[in-house]
């Protein structure tokens, strides 16, 4: 979204040190099969929007594209009566030269909770790839109905600059009766800063719970040479203050190799 600001910044800034790391070249190898499949990533999430689809496709790979292939799906879910709410096919099929094929989770909207996450397991065959044979997918219906709650500037010390941003408010509380509010395409367009707001203006992000008070986020930039940006928002540097209109976001920025440090991002309107 904010690319011109955010390029600029990092065109010029030191990141860090990058640790480097020998690999020992001494592998075992086997000959792979055609039946022997495998997720990409190890978790996978889905917002169920007011107008998304009842759906979600995961990309499933093969090591292998000689021959039809046909490999088992399995779907469960540690919370009760969550399983039953979704449905995979018993299988999905590889045609003849193909490495990749698709697995279709079904729903309805109706069936789902608003702003609850169902967290679900699907489990293929195990293999003796070096790759995921079970992944973790959370889906979640999305409030169907966001309001302006105000528009002004966001100042980001992370990304060095300001821009006009919008702050929405879900019409509906979370499960604690909280009021919610999102900063829509905060970073880039389709990543989105979600939080609730209690009586005092403190903050609890709706981001993963890192289990020290922190909540992790994807900004959805990518660093040219070090990739996804990521931020774990931290819930004591938070502040929502309607009076004096502003919110302060206080978080720790980083890569996959390392982080840039802890950044106060705040957002002021009229």
């Amino acid at each position: 979204m904010k690319y011109y600001t955010i390029k600029a910044l990092l065109a010029v800034a030191a990141l860090f040190t990058a640790v480097s790391c020998s690999q020992d070249n001494d592998m075992v190898t086997y000959p792979s099969r055609s039946d022997e499949a495998f997720f990409t990533n190890s978790s996978y999430s889905y917002m169920l929007t007011a107008t998304g689809k009842e759906a979600y496709t995961i990309t499933v790979s093969r090591a292998t594209g000689a021959g039809e292939a046909v490999v088992p799906v399995k779907l469960s879910a540690a919370e009760n009566g969550v399983a039953a709410k979704f449905s995979v096919p018993e299988s999905i099929q590889f045609a003849d030269g193909e490495l990749t094929s698709d697995l279709v989770i079904t729903f309805k909207r109706s069936d789902l909770e608003t702003a609850k996450e169902n967290k679900l397991t699907i489990a293929l065959p195990e293999t003796e790839l070096p790759h995921a044979s079970t992944c973790a997918v959370s889906i979640t219906r999305d409030y169907d109905t966001w309001k302006v709650f105000a528009n002004g500037t966001f100042t980001s010390n992370m990304f060095g600059g300001q821009w006009s941003q919008t702050l929405e408010q879900a019409v509906g509380n979370d499960g604690n009766g909280l009021p919610v509010y999102r900063f829509p395409d905060l970073y880039e367009v389709g990543y989105e800063i979600r939080f609730s707001v209690e009586e005092d203006g403190s903050i609890l992000p709706a981001g993963e719970d890192q289990g020290d008070g922190s909540y992790s986020f994807t900004t959805g930039y990518v660093h040219p040479s070090y990739g996804m940006i990521y931020v774990d928002f931290i819930a004591m540097y938070c502040e929502f203050n309607p009076t004096e209109k502003y919110v302060d976001l206080g978080g720790y920025f980083y890569v996959g190799a390392g982080g840039f440090g802890t950044k106060m991002e705040s957002f002021e309107w009229e």
